[in-house]
């Protein structure tokens, strides 16, 4: 199996995945929903160093950002 290939399958599963959220109606679950779908996969690709959350970011003069959905820190 070639790379192509690889990002193919992944493709369909992400995009048959998403495609169940779509049968919600409430808006903020179904963004829950697709956040952990992403989560979830970038958990099973991204090396074990790196950790995956949500929150806020801030500075180093305590400037915050607004709720980041995904972070992806270096544990």
């Amino acid at each position: 199996m070639d790379i192509k290939e690889i990002f193919e399958k992944i493709s369909q599963t992400i995009n048959s995945e998403y495609g169940l959220t779509t049968l919600g109606k409430h808006r903020q679950l179904k963004g829950t929903k697709r956040e952990k779908i992403l989560t979830n996969f970038l958990k099973d690709i991204l090396p074990q160093q790196y950790s995956i959350g949500d929150g806020e970011i801030f500075d180093s003069q305590n400037n915050t950002s607004n709720q980041i959905d995904i972070i992806i820190h270096n544990s």
